[in-house]
């Protein structure tokens, strides 16, 4: 007997009535637990942490708390014919540093999961970037739940009408 195909994306994702497949991994519907959306943020910290030691430096450096003394290894630079001094090449690197953690805290995308329960145990099963990709696996599994479970339930009802009935007496 052939599975009905509820939902396909032509590449890896298959959901039938009866197991959802990505790749060559197959999950019987039957052992899940729960399913649903899940949202991966990304780690922030480290661009934080660029933001906050590049604002650092750069405060400490346009309020001049910084001596001269400190940065005297640093070499005065020469770009384009016009000497840079050396508090400006250590302002410049934090607002470098602080640019660099800005871009990284707005460019790392936010990701999104299939994530199923079975009784193996809790799983990210499909991650993408693309929200309205994952919603639509999951309102898939649903349809296949919802179409088992309604298959499952007509098949007892069939059975159920197909048994003899027996009337039991009581004597009371």
């Amino acid at each position: 007997m052939r599975e009905k195909t509820v939902y396909t994306d032509g590449k890896k994702v298959t959901i039938t009535g009866y197991s959802l497949r990505v790749g060559k991994r197959l999950f019987p519907l039957e052992d899940l637990v729960r399913y649903g959306v899940a949202r991966i943020s990304p780690t922030r910290l480290p661009s934080i942490l660029f933001m906050s030691l590049g604002a650092g430096i750069a405060a400490l450096q346009y309020l001049r708390l910084i001596p001269e003394t400190v940065y005297y290894w640093i070499p005065v630079a020469r770009i384009a014919g016009y000497e840079v001094p050396q508090n400006i090449l250590v302002f410049g690197t934090g607002a470098l540093l602080f640019f660099v953690g800005a871009v990284s805290l707005i460019v790392v995308p936010t990701r999104y999961a299939v994530r199923i329960t079975t009784n193996v145990g809790t799983m990210n099963v499909i991650v993408s970037r693309n929200r309205d990709y994952i919603e639509r696996v999951v309102d898939a599994i649903g349809t296949a739940l919802h179409i088992k479970s309604r298959a499952e339930f007509l098949e007892e009802e069939k059975e159920r009408e197909q048994r003899p009935r027996t009337v039991r007496k009581e004597i009371v």
